[in-house]
């Protein structure tokens, strides 16, 4: 687990059309280069990277009233190949919720620590279902901002304007009305409030844009129209990055979360991050992935190519031609969907990157998670780990049986899922479902937005880890924008099997500690 290395904290008590974009003028510079790690330290573009920290932890009073966190710590060395952390240390230092306290949280530094080592002239890409900026005008927003996303903004801001860094951001804005009005902003993630907070921020960070999808961005129905779905991913990608110890090509570094980036998402819910350092494959997809849903977004999914559709009743009679991302387009639904169920990355490195919206032919066998736990050999893969916001009632039987074969092939299999949290609560269907099925299943005591599986052996940490966004549902699989990274240190080799492996350790202390206090009266009644 990344450390997150912070200094001792001081006391502190005290709607749109489909894609719309924002775009903030970049301010003129002169173009840099590329330096060597050499310079990191001292300097890059006349600033360096100890300033960029710095930055991000310093805040304007007459903004919002956030008070400075913890320094944040320079690497001394470039990160590992995989890494991953939590804010359970800040839920145990300053408990969920946290309203009293401005400063941000260690969670959201170590995005801002990482994104500081982004290189002169490289790219950033964001796509998340949401982000929060604050509403200054608003005295309880003033009072009560949003400093763990705010930390974030700053590093992006700063990386404008000392290393001539672009931004490009893409969000989710659907509307759930029934009606046929994006305008509307009944229940948009982004309703008007919060979008016109987060474009006024954005517009203080030079070059940026922001775009955002309505019913999805790979679905071509248009809005109001079925089927429904969102952009629900999490990720940053950087095109290149410059940490210490490193000179000579590109070192491009992916982010994925399960956390939006909003205060209520990261002090609310128990939440999880993972970083995948210098993959080139793995930058590909995730990059690729976010020009094509911005296209979607922009120009219909002209980025694809070409309208031919993939007829799923008869797949020889029709199919698309090559693509950038080798999308096909289902005709029964009107969504570009991924036909390849896992897209493997660097030689060495053990990875594999899942995306939906995936093939509808066999939702089942399409299912990555299902997939997963099919081919597990319980003589060596013998324990079975689960920490999951929610499974759905349309997943249910088909999960719960799944489950179910696993514990009678000798497997050991334990499921946490959320306590009542907000609108979402672990429906009776689905609880008679696993019980039914004879699945060990507990809520947390907290709100928990993870999305992990842990497949591994008795003891010992030569095992498998799915992280990313998607839950155990049949929307996520095959409607909306989502991702599930794996991690298997079986088939990694060298310095990035041992990172794996001792990210499966920190993955498996997480799940202990969701699972401490929890039982299946957190998980509410419906």
């Amino acid at each position: 687990m990344v450390a997150v290395p912070l200094q001792t904290a001081q006391a502190d008590e005290a709607s749109p059309s489909s894609g719309t974009t924002v775009v903030t003028p970049a301010v003129a510079k002169t173009p840099s280069t590329r330096v060597t790690s050499s310079a990191v330290q001292t300097g890059l573009t006349g600033a360096s990277t100890a300033s960029c920290l710095d930055y991000a932890n310093q805040f304007d009073p007459s903004v919002s009233n956030i008070s400075p966190g913890p320094a944040i710590v320079p690497y001394s060395s470039a990160p590992a190949a995989v890494d991953a952390w939590f804010n359970s240390t800040d839920v145990e230092e300053r408990g969920i919720y946290n309203p009293n306290d401005q400063r941000p949280w260690k969670f959201a530094q170590q995005f801002a620590r990482l994104l500081c080592y982004t290189a002169p002239n490289a790219d950033i890409t964001a796509a998340y279902y949401f982000f929060r900026a604050t509403n200054n005008s608003d005295t309880a927003e003033f009072n009560r901002p949003e400093s763990d996303s705010e930390t974030v903004y700053r590093v992006l801001e700063w990386l404008a304007d000392n290393r001539n860094v672009k931004t490009e951001i893409l969000l989710d804005n659907t509307n759930t009305c029934t009606t046929n009005a994006p305008t509307e902003s009944c229940t948009n993630i982004m309703n008007k409030t919060s979008r016109a907070a987060l474009e006024k921020r954005f517009a203080q960070i030079p070059g940026s844009t922001v775009t955002y999808c309505i019913n999805g961005c790979f679905n071509t129905a248009r809005y109001g129209v079925y089927p429904y779905a969102i952009e629900h991913e999490k990720f940053f990608t950087v095109s290149d990055t410059d940490f210490p110890g490193t000179a000579g090509g590109t070192h491009p570094l992916v982010i994925s979360t399960s956390a939006n980036l909003a205060r209520s998402q990261i002090r609310n819910y128990r939440q999880e991050a993972s970083s995948v350092y210098d993959d080139q494959a793995a930058w590909q997809l995730f990059s690729q992935r976010f020009k094509g849903m911005q296209d979607c977004a922009l120009n219909s999914c002209a980025y694809l190519g070409s309208s031919t559709v993939h007829n799923t009743n008869n797949p020889d009679l029709a199919t698309t031609p090559p693509n950038p991302l080798g999308l096909i387009q289902e005709d029964d639904r009107r969504i570009w969907v991924d036909p390849i169920l896992r897209h493997t990355t660097d030689a060495g490195r053990g990875t594999s990157v899942t995306f939906s919206p995936g093939r509808n032919a066999d939702v089942n066998s399409f299912d990555v998670y299902i997939n997963q736990f099919d081919n597990v050999d319980c003589d060596t893969d013998e324990k079975i780990r689960v920490a999951m916001f929610k499974l759905t009632d349309a997943k249910a039987e088909k999960m719960a049986a799944t489950l179910k074969s696993l514990k009678t092939r000798g497997c050991d299999v334990k499921m946490l899922m959320t306590s009542e949290a907000g609108a979402t609560v672990i429906s009776t269907s689905v609880r008679n479902t696993l019980t039914a099925a004879g699945v060990d299943f507990k809520c947390a005591v907290d709100g928990m937005h993870t999305k992990l599986i842990l497949i591994g052996p008795r003891s010992g940490n030569l095992g498998s880890v799915l992280t990313g966004t998607l839950n155990m549902s049949v929307a996520g699989q095959i409607y909306n924008e989502e991702h599930v990274i794996t991690f298997d240190a079986r088939k990694a080799t060298g310095a990035t099997r041992t990172a794996i492996r001792s990210v499966y350790d920190d993955y498996q202390h997480e799940w202990f500690e969701l699972s401490r206090g929890a039982s299946k009266s957190n998980c509410g009644a419906k």
